[in-house]
């Protein structure tokens, strides 16, 4: 394809449905254009202790090239979620809820654009931001913990047509285990969707903030 700020762009994925067996995901992307480019692998493991829990697996080497900076990422997550209500499309009940634990480990290297780099008066703002005022980069290992609660009462995500979805993240990133930043991010995301006649008037709002520690926030956050 071609976009007016990607220009040329070619992306790729393989996936199977019953990798190895047992109806487990496992899948491959890749992309290249101006903005974006890279490979990314994951594996679903549905049933992983019961019913009610699934375990996602994602390794990735990623770069972001983005207005202001750019971002290469390499490593990985992983993620057990666990169903602790289900929606059930037959009977009465018509919410879902969810909650899911994520652990991060990922080396990131970022560096902005050498237009703000030549400009002294972004000097001291390079500083507070953790990068290198004559290179205007920087790098480090995200190590974090996060979790995620979801409460969804509209059903189907791409055609809501009433109902409700709320989400929490909390994430806490630490030193321990080799990190290099520390901070507490909090972000709650609220929707709503009520029908009017052929029409649906849906509504969302947004609220976080992120408490950095003397270790401090990296410059993507």
């Amino acid at each position: 394809g071609y976009g007016t700020e990607e220009k040329a762009r070619i992306a790729g994925s393989l996936r199977n449905v019953n990798f190895l067996g047992g109806a487990r995901t496992g899948a491959i992307e890749a992309k290249w254009s101006s903005l974006d480019r890279g490979v990314k692998a994951s594996l679903g493991i549905p049933y992983f202790f019961s019913r009610s829990y699934r375990a996602d697996i994602q390794i990735q080497q990623w770069d972001s090239h983005e207005p202001a900076y750019q971002l290469r990422t390499r490593g990985g997550r992983g993620t057990v979620t666990r169903e602790l209500v289900r929606h059930d499309a037959y009977g009465r009940r018509k919410s879902a809820t969810r909650a899911s634990v994520t652990v991060v480990d990922e080396f990131e290297r970022f560096s902005i654009v050498p237009e703000a780099l030549a400009d002294p008066a972004f000097r001291d703002d390079l500083i507070a931001l953790g990068l290198d005022p004559e290179t205007g980069s920087g790098q480090g290992t995200l190590v974090a913990l996060a979790l995620d609660v979801t409460h969804d009462t509209a059903g189907n995500p791409l055609d809501a047509r009433r109902g409700y979805l709320v989400t929490l993240h909390l994430e806490r990133a630490s030193p321990f285990a080799g990190g290099d930043w520390g901070y507490f991010e909090a972000t709650a995301d609220a929707r709503g969707y009520l029908p009017l006649g052929r029409s649906v008037l849906a509504a969302k709002v947004r609220a976080g903030g992120i408490q950095p520690s003397a270790r401090g926030v990296p410059f993507f956050k």
